[in-house]
């Protein structure tokens, strides 16, 4: 049967058998952009794609992504793209206009003003630093152009909080993040406040990082409790350092108390410079490094550990300060009370002078070491306390590892190593029963304090002394697990599968690690990328070699960087998606030591000769200490907002 063919006359077509079905097209996607950053959506239409390398558009309705592949592999495109990377722009070649030099100058401001932020120095400053540099660097037009005085610095630093505030709305806006606070029960209020007016969802929240205060964990009226309702999968980071801290204190309690010694041996020294030169006397005779006394604060309880270092550090020139202090103090008051004698008693019986001596001579020198602990002290003037030296470290893939090994620390001090076979984990050890405690030889309380017994008759140690501390010691080891089991999160199932984030632990890792925290947290997922795509990455990623790329760094988080950055033959990021999820989870704290720092950062900057320093200076000076701004990396329209914050601030008044 021949095929009919019509013909329209007007039209001048010829349509042969039945209509042809209508072919579908691809479209450009913005995750392409990820891929090939030189691409772009064209004006032509969404079929169409713009290359801002060859500068001209092409099509991509047959094989979308793969249409892009092969335009960047032509042999025009890769020439392009060399001879553009070597270009020097026009401005390279014409002399620095006036605005570059404003600019070079604003950048030279904007740097001291960081310096003054970070050193916590007075804002006052700025006026002699814009006078000496002039002094210092008379052939640098720089300096010699900088104007910058106490108000134009609180100006600049005010503006460099706001640059460095906005780029942090921007990432929370469009990624995960977490909260840490240590505050009262109307920091929720703030928090959501803030938030708010800054258009930040909830929903990108992963955790809240706190400490373990009923106020904050309450699961009725806490902090955690009202966050829950705007998110319901927020994550309650609580303290593990804070109560780390909490089971030693409890389990402290078995022994004489520490920490009022520390505090004790502070103020004795504090307010006195004559027993301050003495006491550097004796380090030197000791040929120790004259440290100062640490103080021990109770509410800054991070700070018991320097201040026991640096008591065992002056123990020895301590221990001799204090019995030679005592001998003093003792042959004062025999001088004293034979004084009063000789004055009461009648003119016959004159005390005889070698009498005196006599008792000096006679005087028990060891009577000087009873009182030397009750006046014991450490104390400090902190000299660093905020994160100055490095930036909060991500520890929470090793958290939980990192608990079960203090627990398990504690546990063979004092343990049989035949009661942990009996149990299946380090939490079920039975280590109240004495059958299976070590003997008091056997417990591990250091080398130096069993030396310390062992020599017991000429420390003057007795038998019923002894069978005292090793009760204590029991006491103290059997409270510190019973805190520990019951308060450490040892077996809470995100720190389990935060584990993922370890490369030293990716052969091992599962694929249910990573949909936990995707199933959970759906803003740890990047735009337009699905759960698939990111199990493949980790796949791959966990039969990759990272020693050989030299991808594995100090840090966790500078490792993930360097592995978000590896890219294959191609010259296409291998685990970006996978980075980017990584990156998320190591948001969530492991502690809330870093809020505690800021508290101790705001002491030194609000002291007593700064006492009016207002709020709003006070929270831009800690936003540019925290930012580790690098001044150097500013553009030109940031350079701009800040010479322009002064002229601002003087429009408003």
């Amino acid at each position: 049967m021949s095929k009919r063919t019509t013909t329209d006359d007007n039209n001048n077509n010829t349509t042969t058998g039945p209509t042809s079905a209508k072919k579908s097209c691809q479209k450009f996607r913005d995750c392409y952009r990820e891929t090939f950053p030189s691409l772009g959506v064209s004006k032509k239409g969404p079929t169409f794609v713009y290359c801002f390398i060859c500068e001209r558009d092409f099509s991509c309705a047959h094989g979308g992504k793969d249409d892009c592949r092969r335009h960047v592999m032509t042999k025009s495109h890769v020439e392009y793209n060399k001879l553009k990377s070597t270009q020097r722009p026009i401005s390279s070649f014409i002399k620095s206009t006036e605005l570059e030099k404003s600019r070079a100058v604003t950048k030279a401001e904007a740097a001291m003003c960081q310096i003054i932020a970070n050193q916590n120095l007075s804002l006052a400053s700025a006026d002699m630093f814009t006078k000496n540099f002039k002094l210092m660097f008379p052939d640098s037009k720089i300096a010699s152009e900088m104007k910058c005085g106490r108000n134009k610095a609180t100006a600049m630093i005010g503006e460099l909080a706001n640059i460095v505030q906005d780029d942090l709305v921007q990432r929370m806006r469009e990624g995960p993040f977490t909260i840490s606070t240590d505050g009262s029960e109307n920091i929720f209020l703030l928090i959501d406040k803030e938030l708010r007016s800054r258009q930040i969802p909830w929903e990108h929240n992963l955790a809240l990082g706190c400490d373990n205060a009923s106020t904050m964990t309450g699961h009725k009226k806490g902090v955690i409790a009202f966050a829950r309702k705007k998110h319901p999968d927020i994550f309650l980071a609580g303290c593990t350092l804070h109560l780390v801290h909490i089971a030693a204190k409890k389990a402290a309690e078995s022994l004489p108390p520490v920490d009022e010694a520390l505090t004790d041996i502070y103020y004795y020294f504090n307010k006195s410079d004559t027993r301050k030169q003495e006491f550097k006397g004796t380090q030197e005779l000791y040929d120790v490094d004259q440290k100062k006394n640490l103080k021990h604060v109770c509410t800054r309880w991070l700070s018991i550990s320097r201040c026991v270092e640096r008591r065992l550090h002056n123990w020895d020139p301590l221990k001799d300060y204090f019995h030679t202090h005592k001998k003093k103090l003792d042959e004062a008051k025999l001088k004293k009370k034979v004084a009063e004698e000789r004055k009461n008693a009648p003119q016959k019986s004159k005390t005889p002078m070698n009498k005196n001596d006599t008792l000096m001579k006679n005087k028990n020198p060891q009577e000087s070491q009873k009182t030397a602990a009750s006046s014991s002290s450490e104390s400090t003037y902190c000299t660093q306390s905020y994160a100055e030296k490095k930036t909060e470290e991500p520890m929470i893939h090793v958290l939980r590892r990192s608990l079960i090994k203090l627990l398990r620390n504690v546990l063979t001090r004092f343990v049989k190593p035949s009661a942990f076979a009996l149990a299946q984990t380090f939490d079920t050890v039975d280590y109240k029963s004495s059958y299976n405690q070590k003997t008091d030889q056997e417990l591990v309380i250091g080398e130096n304090a069993k030396e310390f017994i062992k020599n017991k008759t000429s420390n003057h140690l007795r038998e019923n002394r002894l069978k005292e501390f090793y009760l204590n010691v029991r006491k103290y080891f059997e409270r510190s697990c019973d805190h520990m089991i019951a308060k450490l999160p040892l077996k809470d199932e995100l720190l389990k599968h935060a584990e993922v984030v370890d490369v030293t632990c990716k052969q091992t890792s599962q694929t249910a690690s990573i949909m936990y925290f995707l199933n959970r947290f759906p803003s740890l997922l990047p735009k337009g990328v699905s759960k698939d795509i990111i199990v493949e990455q980790f796949i791959s990623y966990q039969s990759y070699d990272l020693q050989g790329s030299g991808c594995v760094k100090n840090r966790i988080d500078e490792t993930w960087i360097s592995i978000g950055q590896l890219k294959d033959e191609q010259g296409h990021c291998i685990f970006s998606h996978l980075a980017t999820v990584m990156y998320g989870i190591m948001t969530i704290p492991h502690s809330s030591a870093h809020c505690e720092r800021v508290f101790s950062c705001v002491r030194k900057n609000r002291t007593e000769q700064r006492s009016c320093l207002g709020d709003n200076t006070l929270q831009s000076l800690l936003v540019v200490k925290s930012a580790k701004l690098d001044i150097s990396t500013l553009d030109g329209k940031a350079l701009d907002r800040l010479k322009a914050a002064y002229y601002r601030k003087l429009s408003q008044q």
